[in-house]
């Protein structure tokens, strides 16, 4: 998954410098798409890993509130992009 990320990363710098810019968008969604799979794989092998007994868990208190302004943060700009609105 790392290669297509890289490979596909290459070529929307080659798009850009010979201005394809019909291609960059597709290109870009590849690299989303990846990504967002790469992280589900990962998420996926940690659940794995918890559940074999190989990966301590460290427990520790927060506030929620922060947690929050922090999720919110991060999901306002990816909604925006879509059109959407995070409430």
């Amino acid at each position: 998954m790392n290669a297509i990320l890289g490979y596909s990363e290459l070529l929307i710098e080659e798009a850009e410098d010979e201005g394809h810019e019909s291609m960059i968008g597709d290109l870009q969604r590849i690299t989303t798409a990846g990504t967002l799979l790469l992280n589900l794989i990962n998420d996926i092998l940690d659940i794995s890993k918890i559940e074999a007994g190989r990966m301590e868990l460290f427990l520790s208190d927060f506030e929620v509130e922060s947690a929050l302004d922090f999720l919110n943060a991060v999901a306002e700009p990816l909604a925006a992009k879509n059109n959407n609105q995070v409430e």
